[in-house]
């Protein structure tokens, strides 16, 4: 049985138009790459702030930026920052990769992240929850994981959902591979519901089944409830927008030209 990254379980092939209907919602990777897979969901991406800036919605957060006393600390990739800009500045995620393969795309991409007053750039992922909690910074981009870590210390910032960005951790077999079967059976096992949710009773990253969310409880040492750190959890997910991967493979090299002659200017 083979799962979509939205957490739908099912039993046959999805039809064309529900394919269409998760590319438009930007839900769903391009690239199928591989002849066998499970999915299962990795860290996400959420734009976070704290105290009394705390808003709802990704361009609220943005428009809010020019007014925040202290500074916006991002990824120092390219990746992320450019599909986040361009969501806040109201491009439907169904063209996202579509605008950014122009030179066009890019530079309104850039235009809207030069909206953020001053910029600091992470590289450990650490950074964004400790430069948060020590007032450096008034909002960042972070990942899911950190935000519970941040949480279990006391720490917790203020997280919005909206447009969170996620990639896939997948299984993959090799075509032809002589152990096939015995590949197959450890995925059934790996993804069983039970499975899956134990993973995230210890660590939030999916589920990516539906019915793996209902068997999610507490984290077994810290008690702590588990289903408001889970990007998959449906009131999260809502508006979830899948990185395309294989699109970064064919674009990065021109797209990253771009974005460090940018940063240059930003940091003189």
């Amino acid at each position: 049985m083979a799962e979509s990254e939205m957490g739908g379980e099912r039993t046959e092939e999805p039809s064309q138009r529900r394919l269409q209907e998760a590319r438009e919602r930007g839900q769903l990777p391009r690239s199928r790459e591989l002849t066998n897979f499970a999915t299962m969901i990795g860290g996400s991406a959420a734009l976070v702030a704290v105290g009394g800036t705390a808003a709802s919605h990704l361009a609220q957060m943005m428009r809010r930026s020019l007014s925040f006393s202290g500074q916006t600390l991002r990824s120092t990739d390219a990746k992320f920052n450019l599909e986040l800009a361009l969501l806040a500045d109201g491009v439907a995620p169904r063209d996202i990769y579509k605008a950014l393969s122009t030179p066009q795309g890019v530079a309104r991409a850039l235009a809207k992240l030069g909206t953020l007053g001053p910029i600091m750039w992470w590289t450990r992922s650490s950074e964004p929850a400790a430069m948060l909690a020590d007032g450096r910074a008034a909002f960042a981009t972070i990942l899911n994981g950190d935000i519970y870590n941040a949480a279990a210390q006391g720490g917790e910032p203020g997280i919005i959902w909206d447009h969170q960005l996620y990639e896939l951790d997948v299984f993959g077999i090799p075509k032809g591979d002589p152990k096939r079967e015995m590949a197959m059976d450890f995925i059934r096992f790996a993804t069983a519901p039970e499975n899956l949710a134990h993973v995230a009773d210890w660590v939030p990253y999916g589920p990516a089944r539906r019915s793996a969310l209902a068997l999610v409880t507490k984290n077994p040492e810290l008690g702590t409830a588990m289903r408001r750190f889970l990007p998959t959890a449906p009131e999260n997910f809502r508006n979830a927008f899948a990185i395309d991967d294989s699109w970064w493979r064919a674009h990065r090299a021109g797209v990253t030209a771009s974005w460090q002659a940018w940063q240059s200017l930003r940091n003189r």
